[in-house]
């Protein structure tokens, strides 16, 4: 089973999550609500989600904002794996 999550990487909270998720994870929906991406982790994996989302570690954003940049420059791919708890 599969669901989708966005996270926001200045706070940490979730900013979206699909509706399969509460079933998948079996909790009540309500429980996303301004819950942070980590409070899911497995707690052995809550630092590898911190590294791998630490600034430097990610695309430069300001380059998205220059008129000469290309859309592959800003959509740059950054990918990790955690368990879920």
């Amino acid at each position: 089973d599969m669901f989708a999550v966005a996270v926001s990487l200045i706070t940490g909270k979730i900013l979206y999550i699909s509706d399969q998720a509460a079933s998948i994870l079996r909790c009540k929906r309500g429980y996303f609500k301004n819950a942070k991406f980590v409070e899911l982790l497995a707690p052995q994996d809550v630092s590898v989600f911190y590294t791998s989302t630490t600034p430097y570690r990610l695309p430069s954003w300001n380059i998205c904002n220059r008129a000469e940049s290309s859309t592959q420059d800003c959509m740059e791919e950054k990918s990790f794996f955690c368990r879920i708890r």
